[in-house]
């Protein structure tokens, strides 16, 4: 319904695939383990993304540590971790769903259940390279990201196209 797009580029790039490609949907399970910590409703488009490839897959979540918070894994405190160690005066909202996190830099996405049913992607960069190739801590929030998880979602799948073996 939301991601349509996205999962016919996710299909395409199934079918370019020279070699086995990882992807796992969510439970149904998982999910309302998912509501019971964060306390929140979930966004459609979010519950959607996570029926469909919330574990991971190889274009989604190359260096990340998952797609929704578990009990061993909370990704909003995380989030909360990584912000506190970047001393940033920014504040992650009470209705923040804390999606990506990926290791390499300390920066998270996230969207906001006050948003809607399809979400604008919002981003905390954590350390950004500049110019020099130096890193430097950014401790400002990227607002509107992206317009919604599709629009993310195809872009992920087309960098990965893009840096992988799969040809066109």
């Amino acid at each position: 319904m939301y991601l349509e797009k996205a999962k016919i580029e996710f299909d395409k790039l199934l079918s370019l695939a020279k070699h086995p490609f990882y992807y796992e949907a969510c439970t149904s399970k998982d999910i309302q383990e998912l509501k019971e910590i964060l306390k929140l409703p979930l966004p459609k488009a979010y519950e959607e993304f996570l029926l469909w490839i919330g574990r991971g897959s190889d274009c989604t979540d190359p260096f990340g540590i998952g797609h929704y918070s578990r009990k061993e894994t909370n990704l909003q405190e995380e989030a909360l971790a990584n912000m506190d160690d970047n001393g940033t005066s920014e504040v992650l909202p009470k209705d923040a769903i804390v999606f990506a996190i990926p290791e390499e830099n300390c920066s998270f996405a996230f969207i906001r259940v006050s948003e809607g049913n399809n979400p604008p992607v919002h981003y905390f960069p954590g350390l950004i390279k500049g110019k020099d190739g130096k890193y430097c801590i950014c401790h400002d929030f990227v607002w509107n990201w992206f317009l919604n998880l599709e629009e993310l979602c195809i872009a992920m799948i087309e960098d990965y196209m893009d840096f992988s073996l799969i040809e066109r």
